[in-house]
């Protein structure tokens, strides 16, 4: 990871799918644009506490790197499963969980919780680390082969 782009890309105001997925383009192909634009969408667990973007931009990243298409090898296809399940476990194990609403320990999808969020700096003093092992993660995975 090279700490001075992710640093730029913490005060830019994407979010921490973009910043993760993002941080792989030159690994999969994708363009910067590409990677920022098509996880757009999934910052605050899709802006409902569900999924860890984070998580969503690693599993996209793992994804373009490993993933399949058609004409579908079961070979490819028995990798990209693996990679996920490694991902997700050694994530669940440092963070306990992949929902952005337990991580963060506030519901983001209600104005309250964002309330709460903002006034205690969450975005600022636990995501950041989040996408970190998240790219950790995504990047000893890729270090496997």
């Amino acid at each position: 990871m090279d700490r001075d782009i992710f640093e730029q890309k913490l005060v830019s105001s994407l979010n921490c799918a973009q910043i993760v997925f993002s941080s792989f383009c030159e690994d999969t192909g994708v363009t910067e644009d590409q990677a920022e634009l098509l996880t757009s969408a999934f910052g605050g667990g899709m802006h409902s506490g569900e999924t860890c973007g984070a998580v969503v931009g690693g599993l996209l990243a793992l994804g373009a790197k490993y993933g399949t298409k058609i004409p579908v090898n079961q070979t490819d296809m028995e990798n990209m499963r693996e990679k996920t399940l490694a991902f997700r476990s050694r994530f669940k194990e440092k963070h306990g969980s992949c929902l952005c609403r337990d991580i963060l320990g506030v519901d983001c999808s209600t104005p309250e919780g964002m309330a709460i969020i903002e006034e205690k700096g969450l975005h600022q003093s636990v995501c950041p680390h989040v996408m970190e092992d998240a790219i950790e993660i995504v990047e000893d995975l890729l270090d496997e082969d």
